[in-house]
């Protein structure tokens, strides 16, 4: 099985190279130093392979790491060794999960479909099963279960979605399951850790316009930012600063110019709500 390149893993493997190079050391001294075998620190600066406690010490003292950045790798070190359940999601995404478990701040736009995290069981099952995947109703349920970990989660992540309008049109599952899923957004946005805003057609062209992509902050051990953006065969993972400034900054736009303000937002998914109720019988809502 594929590793998964976790943000812990490579931002420990990144800190540990930064050392190792200060301390004018190749990867090859270190190894014959340590009697490891050859490439074993290139793959613990990419985040392939993580070592164990005792290495890390070893490697502090021979890098001369100062005392005051030690504790902080340590915590790297034992989140990047944290073993994850096993996931029917596709290989690609598991490092995703991992980051989204334990993100302080999830931010993410899309111009025509719903966050896992905010989706009904109806509505991803239309979504996963259209696909014909395999273990269909097992990632169903690994998705629900999904948020009831993350939003539910003691200290959960400040969650803002943000949609094109255009997904309130798209009946994923037919009408019904399209307005029992606005209705869960329209109730989650009303909660204290989620923020919903829609950008309305009138917006016309803007910088998101044929794009998706969810922006992570982890607080813990380091503050760690990553953007991630999923296609059909693969997804792409970005966490060097400047990648992730630029993605902060196009969202930070789109956020505050392009999209409807909050009460702006709700009266569109509410108008959007009652009229699919009153074309299909299924009433109003308040």
């Amino acid at each position: 099985m594929p590793t998964t390149i976790t943000p812990q893993r490579r931002a420990l493997g990144e800190a540990l190279r930064r050392y190792r190079k200060a301390a004018a050391l190749t990867a090859e001294e270190v190894e014959e130093r340590f009697g490891w075998h050859p490439g074993k620190t290139n793959r613990v600066e990419r985040g392939f392979r993580v070592p164990v406690r005792a290495e890390l010490q070893e490697l502090f003292k021979l890098y001369r790491v100062p005392a005051a950045k030690r504790k902080e790798l340590l915590e790297l070190l034992e989140m990047a060794r944290r073993r994850q359940a096993v996931s029917h999601t596709a290989e690609f995404g598991n490092a995703y999960l991992t980051m989204e478990r334990e993100a302080a701040e999830i931010c993410h736009f899309d111009d025509v479909l719903i966050h896992g995290l905010l989706q009904t069981e109806d509505y991803a099952r239309a979504l996963v099963t259209q696909e014909g995947v395999e273990h269909a109703e097992l990632r169903i349920q690994e998705r629900l279960a999904r948020q009831k970990r993350v939003l539910g989660a003691a200290e959960p992540p400040h969650l803002r979605v943000l949609l094109g309008e255009h997904v309130t049109m798209q009946a994923v599952g037919g009408p019904k399951v399209l307005r029992d899923q606005l209705i869960r957004l329209v109730e989650a946005a009303a909660t204290d850790t989620t923020e919903v805003r829609l950008i309305p057609w009138r917006a016309g062209a803007h910088t998101g316009l044929g794009n998706s992509f969810t922006l992570l902050h982890l607080e813990r051990p380091a503050r760690l930012g990553q953007v991630y953006s999923e296609g059909i065969t693969g997804a792409t993972y970005l966490h060097h600063d400047d990648e992730v400034a630029a993605y902060r900054t196009a969202f930070e736009h789109l956020w505050n110019t392009a999209a409807a303000d909050h009460a702006e937002s709700m009266r569109i998914l509410g108008r959007r709500i009652d009229d699919i109720g009153e074309a299909h019988g299924s009433g109003t809502v308040a």
